[in-house]
């Protein structure tokens, strides 16, 4: 199956390891709406891309992780400044 798409998840987001068969995981990433899992595929021969594959899931996401968490605050200060033009305001950038 092929598909492009973001989702956003919301705040009541996890992500977990679902058995879901005899030797079979998945990741699960789940919110209040929506449900993405990753299975590996069922020939056990490609599972070593399957492997590769997640590894850089979980780099990826460690990398995203620390980039919101650096900057987090100067986002939160751009949006609030962003809404205040919206409504009109003057908004100090000092």
């Amino acid at each position: 199956m092929a598909f492009d798409t973001r989702w956003n998840p919301d705040p009541t987001a996890t992500a977990s390891v679902q058995f879901v068969g005899h030797r079979m995981v998945a990741i699960e990433i789940k919110d209040s709406r929506e449900t993405l899992t990753l299975v590996p595929p069922t020939d056990a021969r490609k599972w070593p891309g399957f492997v590769k594959l997640m590894r850089q899931v979980r780099d990826a996401a460690e990398q995203a992780a620390d980039f919101c968490e650096r900057h987090q605050s100067e986002v939160r200060s751009e949006h609030f400044r962003e809404e205040m033009i919206d409504e009109g305001e003057e908004v100090s950038t000092q």
